[in-house]
């Protein structure tokens, strides 16, 4: 695949709520003639389908995602968006609203002495960490502004030298969402991590903006319609 990524953000009066985020699996399902059924999960992590009902309300935002269309090339590139429901290390208290989150939100690895790159995840827990079951999303496109790194507790700079430290954050990619610590963090030594991120996506098809079209020239309002891309 051809991984051609614009870090542009739609027009912010297209964006955000009303706004319906739906993560879909690849699951094949057979059933035998006895009624039982094999499943077999395909992917592990879901690619997510975004529909817009609002995006388009008027002219000048007409104008702005037609812009953007061209831009982007229709569905040839991805880009960048914020799914007003999963955008945050912590859990939301309301949609599309950020949250307080912290540095110490999600785990981010724990040293072994020569490791100093490591990638942004984010774990969903059910009935516990203990609980054995746990979903793990790989952030890919953190929003950089807003990514903190704390080290056992520490902020990077400040961790002691008996635990190695002090520790020097040297970058965060996007895309991508690696992060390099120098020095490798000691056996033992935990980092954490928290901030924003979005998903990379971009539009379903070639005719997406066709029913754009229709539609604000019907009724005055269009959708967007968009899906996730699994960044290889």
């Amino acid at each position: 695949m051809t991984n051609t990524f614009i870090d542009e953000y739609l027009p912010a009066e297209a964006q955000g709520l009303p706004c319906m985020s739906a993560p879909r699996f690849s699951t094949r399902i057979t059933l035998a003639k006895s009624g039982d059924e094999a499943r077999n999960r395909n992917w592990y992590s879901p690619l997510r389908r975004f529909s817009l009902p609002e995006a388009v309300g008027d002219q000048d935002t007409f104008e702005q995602v037609l812009t953007f269309w061209l831009n982007v090339g229709g569905p040839f590139a991805t880009w960048p968006f914020r799914d007003p429901f999963e955008f945050a290390s912590c859990a939301l208290s309301e949609a599309n609203v950020e949250p307080d989150y912290s540095p110490e939100d999600q785990e981010l690895g724990t040293g072994n002495g020569v490791t100093t790159q490591w990638q942004l995840a984010k774990v969903r827990a059910l009935g516990g960490a203990s609980s054995g079951y746990s979903y793990t999303r790989t952030i890919t496109m953190p929003i950089l502004s807003t990514i903190e790194i704390a080290i056992d507790g520490y902020a990077p700079e400040s961790v002691p030298v008996e635990q190695g430290g002090p520790y020097t954050v040297v970058s965060v990619t996007r895309p991508g969402g690696v992060v390099t610590i120098t020095p490798p963090l000691q056996n033992g030594v935990v980092a954490t991590w928290g901030g924003l991120f979005d998903t990379e996506v971009r539009f379903e098809a070639d005719d997406s903006f066709d029913q754009v079209m229709h539609s604000f020239s019907t009724t005055g309002s269009a959708p967007l319609n968009f899906v996730e891309v699994r960044r290889c």
